[in-house]
């Protein structure tokens, strides 16, 4: 359960860095 939460927990991060990641490109382009 634990080591599922974690997992889940960074695919969140991961998806929110590319968000922003996307959003500064966006932002420069």
């Amino acid at each position: 359960m634990r080591a599922q939460w974690n997992v889940k927990h960074i695919t969140d991060k991961i998806t929110q860095l590319s968000d922003i990641e996307n959003f500064i490109f966006c932002s420069h382009f």
